[in-house]
């Protein structure tokens, strides 16, 4: 939020206005067009429709702040974009345990098993996934550290002992007493 609402500071400031009396209609429709216009900073693709309506609910909520302190009275009047939802394609459970068929027994389809296992156990999403690490694995707590998570957050996911076994195969010692 206050990301949002010192970005608008800054194109307010950019634009010659110092104070709240100043900011007028049009200032908000341009700050509006700016955001839809521009690309994100982290993927280079235009910002999405959610993004963009959290602006709005920023500003809306700052006109809220204002209003209550006595300070003025912003008129965000510009309607929230409608959410788009990419539709997702959802495995059946027959499909997964094809792919979990697929893998064979050579070192490369263990290591294929222990991924699908970390992937869909876990419910991780791809980039959670492509940034882990082996250490990031605590096989002995039963969990699985993710680094970097949606919005670049870590947390920690519970592995069940079955997606651990299939972890532990691929990166057991190589000792010949070691127990599977």
């Amino acid at each position: 939020m206050f990301r949002q609402i010192a970005e608008f500071f800054t194109f307010l400031e950019e634009h010659e206005i110092q104070n709240l009396q100043q900011i007028e209609q049009n200032h908000i429709h341009a700050f509006y067009q700016k955001q839809k216009e521009r690309s994100s900073k982290n993927n280079g693709r235009p910002l999405s429709n959610s993004t963009v309506n959290g602006y709005l609910r920023n500003l809306r909520l700052l006109s809220q702040y204002l209003q209550e302190t006595g300070q003025g009275f912003l008129e965000v009047d510009i309607p929230n974009q409608p959410k788009i939802v990419a539709e997702k394609e959802i495995l059946t459970q027959n499909e997964i345990k094809q792919l979990y068929q697929v893998t064979g027994e050579t070192l490369t389809g263990l290591r294929d098993r222990a991924i699908l296992s970390i992937y869909y156990g876990c419910g991780l999403r791809s980039n959670e996934g492509i940034h882990l690490n082996v250490n990031d694995v605590l096989l002995e707590k039963g969990l699985l550290y993710v680094r970097k998570g949606k919005g670049k957050k870590e947390h920690f996911v519970l592995m069940s002992s079955a997606y651990r076994r299939a972890f532990f195969i691929v990166h057991r010692p190589v000792v010949p007493w070691c127990p599977v």
